[in-house]
């Protein structure tokens, strides 16, 4: 997927690099300093930032059983692989390219996983369908921040890197569609991240520690639901 023209706001280290090497108006002007001259704020806004280069592969399997006397099982197992996520963005020279695959960016917040995987487990028996849903995103480079090097939380500091580890999310789900009216009705009843397992920790995140683009909010959530088919 190629991705021409792309608009989004100027990453702040390139268009600091930008205006120290162009001394151009259309980098410096965003950048905000105190009275000291200390940098204390970016008005990235946004722009034309050059274009977008991703690519990457999805594969499903599905898997279905007959009928035996203890029901019968369906199996979905999806996954997503980003092979690479290029951003472009004008510097000194042109168009200068930065890979995001497997990248926490924190400020703003985004991250780009290279490997997704959910594997969906169905057992139907009679009028009920139970499912268990498991959910794995692979582990995620941030920078260091000066404030997590200070206080010796940075994993990899040789690198300047704060490694996210990788998670697995566990959801349970039991539906039932009684036959008594046809199955028009279902009732189900759910609890996700049954496990109860924290998202790593982002220390390089704009808010709450977390990437809530990407992990759901911490705790376990639990869910109930009435549906009728007219």
């Amino acid at each position: 997927i190629k991705l021409e023209n792309a608009i989004q706001a100027l990453n702040a280290q390139v268009q600091l690099d930008s205006c120290v090497g162009t001394l151009s108006p259309q980098f410096c002007d965003g950048i905000v300093r105190g009275p000291g001259g200390a940098v204390i704020a970016f008005a990235n806004q946004l722009t034309n930032i050059g274009k977008i280069e991703t690519e990457g592969f999805d594969w499903t399997f599905t898997l279905s059983t007959p009928e035996f006397s203890f029901g019968s099982l369906r199996f979905t197992w999806a996954n997503t692989y980003l092979a690479g996520y290029k951003e472009f963005t004008f510097g000194e020279n042109g168009l200068v390219p930065r890979e995001l695959a497997g990248i926490e960016l924190g400020s703003p917040i985004r991250g780009y996983v290279r490997y997704k995987s959910t594997l969906a487990t169905d057992w139907q028996k009679g009028d009920f369908v139970t499912s268990l849903t498991l959910r794995y995103l692979s582990a995620l480079d941030a920078a260091c921040t000066a404030n997590s090097r200070a206080q010796n939380l940075c994993s990899d500091p040789a690198r300047n890197v704060d490694v996210m580890d990788e998670r697995v999310y566990a959801d349970l789900q039991v539906a039932w569609s009684p036959t008594l009216w046809d199955q028009a009705v279902q009732f189900a009843l759910g609890i996700n991240n049954i496990l109860d397992e924290d998202p790593p920790p982002c220390r390089a995140c704009d808010l709450n520690n977390y990437d809530g683009t990407l992990y759901p909010v911490p705790g376990r959530y639990i869910h109930a639901r009435a549906a009728i088919k007219f």
